[in-house]
């Protein structure tokens, strides 16, 4: 019965395009059955605090979002709906009306002009904007410069010698191919030259872009493995993949985690940094954190150890593939 009603769930969440839930009562109706319901999805446990799957219930209403980490959860196990719309961002125009008022006096007729209120209309929707968007996974920093962008089944390419983007989004399959859309997190390694993406419990290794290597994707496997990491990192010799506001080593050589206690936690580590992080990435020796809801970023320097001057920015204007035109 709870799988059926799972099915069900599935299909409502996935064929509304805002993610609302108001008929989650057929399965996460009750407090103590919300997390079970994510578990027969086939959900692990969380470490965001802020998913249903963490360990700790916590009631999602009717009329709630479901939490973005639940959301990429579900993708990931079960595609998104085909006919699902991309995000549009509308432009808009303002018009001016300008009508004639007549009025009668002692001496004639007066014609008296006036201008009414500027109305505001929509004339076109854009079909992707880089910079408003926090984006799947990003990463680069290899021979050829390119900025990799992924957003769901596309890429964006920045080209930072040219500073500009590309004209249109390639798809992920064309660029990586043996890749799946909605990629979680990616980095290519100062170490090994290699392309890691990220997404659930695998990962696909990339000589190039276009060459996946034999064997991939693969089983990720170590104590303490979380779901869907939402960011790579490069710091100190090491990739790490960060889940919760905690990081997570990465061991290239048998493509494991490696889970040391105490965790390391982004805000600690990165001073100056918060830990409310909605995606990451490494590029010439800076990372740069976008943050959710402020959507600021931060960018810290490996070298100083310390956040650059003038941080955190609006994420829409302020790092290097974003500025204020």
């Amino acid at each position: 019965m709870l799988k059926y009603k799972a099915d069900i769930f599935i299909w409502l969440i996935d064929s509304k395009g805002p993610w609302e839930i108001p008929e989650l009562f057929l399965c996460f109706k009750q407090s103590d059955t919300q997390n079970s319901c994510g578990h027969a999805l086939g959900l692990a446990h969380s470490y965001d605090q802020k998913a249903l799957m963490y360990p700790f219930y916590q009631l999602i209403q009717p009329k709630d979002l479901l939490p973005k980490d639940d959301r990429d959860g579900i993708r990931a196990l079960y595609g998104a709906n085909s006919s699902n719309k991309p995000t549009t961002f509308a432009s808009t125009t303002s018009k001016s009306t300008t009508t004639k008022k007549t009025t009668t006096s002692k001496g004639g007729k007066d014609t008296k002009t006036t201008t009414k209120k500027p109305k505001t209309t929509t004339e076109q929707t854009l079909s992707h904007d880089r910079c408003a968007r926090y984006l799947d996974a990003v990463f680069g920093g290899g021979p050829d410069k390119w900025l990799y962008t992924l957003d769901y089944d596309h890429v964006w390419r920045y080209h930072p010698d040219f500073g500009r983007w590309d004209s249109r989004g390639i798809p992920i399959t064309e660029v990586f191919q043996g890749a799946e859309p909605h990629m979680m997190a990616g980095i290519l390694s100062p170490k090994t030259k290699k392309i890691y993406l990220f997404k659930g419990y695998r990962v696909w290794r990339f000589s190039s872009p276009n060459s996946l290597d034999s064997g991939f994707p693969k089983r990720l496997y170590g104590s303490g493995t979380p779901f869907n990491p939402i960011a790579a990192l490069y710091e100190k010799d090491h990739i790490w993949l960060l889940k919760g506001g905690i990081l997570f080593k990465f061991d290239e050589d048998d493509l494991r985690y490696e889970f040391d206690p105490p965790p390391l936690r982004v805000e600690e580590q990165f001073r100056g940094v918060p830990k409310n992080v909605r995606t990451a990435f490494t590029y010439d020796r800076k990372h740069y954190f976008f943050t959710e809801p402020d959507r600021n970023v931060y960018v810290y320097n490996t070298i100083t150890e310390r956040l650059e001057p003038g941080y955190p920015k609006p994420m829409t204007t302020g790092w290097f593939a974003c500025k204020e035109q």
